[in-house]
């Protein structure tokens, strides 16, 4: 039951979140002491290991495929895929990067244009600290 539960999301079930169990944190602070002979670090004690795992995948897919891909329905279908909101009708073109720190932060609603290259960071310096802001981009506009 716990082993269904662990590898559930390799066969399409769900996508680990950061509210997963830390499944396999005792193989990283072992893997950290007896190995590394460190510490382990905080983001290891904090999230499952599989997700870690779609973190990076995630990363490569938003950072080095998806925007090198000429096709639009490719590069929106695999925006989705790393949780992106994508509405219908929309168009991003080429090189543009949406920042994957909090992708569910970023909507994109239906009839949208986002032209070439264009950078949109969700997270950033505040008086206080770090802080993710939501990005809303309306029915409709054109973003160039």
């Amino acid at each position: 039951m716990q082993m269904r539960h662990v590898f559930g999301w390799w066969f399409g079930k769900n996508l680990p979140s950061q509210e997963d169990d830390k499944v396999g944190g005792w193989f990283i602070k072992l893997f950290f002491e007896k190995v590394l002979r460190r510490r382990m670090h905080y983001w290891a004690e904090k999230h499952s290991v599989p997700f870690l795992i779609w973190k990076y995948i995630r990363k490569f897919l938003n950072v080095v495929i998806a925007p090198f891909i000429p096709f639009n329905c490719i590069r929106i279908a695999i925006y989705r895929i790393v949780g992106y909101p994508v509405g219908k009708n929309v168009f991003i073109g080429m090189r543009c990067y949406l920042d994957d720190t909090h992708p569910e932060l970023l909507q994109i609603q239906d009839n949208c244009v986002l032209s070439y290259s264009i950078v949109f960071a969700m997270h950033g310096r505040t008086r206080t600290g770090w802080a993710n802001r939501p990005i809303i981009i309306m029915r409709g506009a054109y973003l160039g």
